[in-house]
């Protein structure tokens, strides 16, 4: 992987799981998408003040690149900017099983 990249995964579609093509199966692959998409916005923030300081060394890149990808896992499962949402609402019109997805289940608090 090329420094400041993000990962890329593979989607093959018979490696997905018993859960493809479900509702709930729409709604992680948004929130994966929307991950993906957070973990690029704060990759791309911190090269940006990286640059600007002139702080930089490969351990600590490294480090801040795990700590990016991990938060930007846990905003896109509880919330994040609101891409998921949008893509299960656009993804899922007309199918009358989209219900219960349409909404975030980090939403949804005991």
């Amino acid at each position: 992987m090329i420094r400041g990249q993000a990962p890329v995964l593979a989607m093959d579609p018979r490696s997905a799981g018993p859960s493809a093509g479900t509702p709930q199966g729409l709604r992680r692959a948004a929130e994966s998408l929307e991950s993906m998409f957070i973990h690029q916005l704060l990759s791309q923030m911190r090269q940006a003040s990286q640059s600007l300081t002139g702080e930089s060394s490969s351990e600590m890149s490294t480090v801040q690149g795990l700590f990016d990808q991990q938060l930007a896992q846990t905003m896109a499962q509880s919330g994040g900017v609101g891409l998921a949402d949008m893509l299960v609402r656009q993804l899922s019109r007309g199918n009358p099983e989209s219900s219960q997805v349409l909404s975030n289940p980090a939403d949804k608090k005991p």
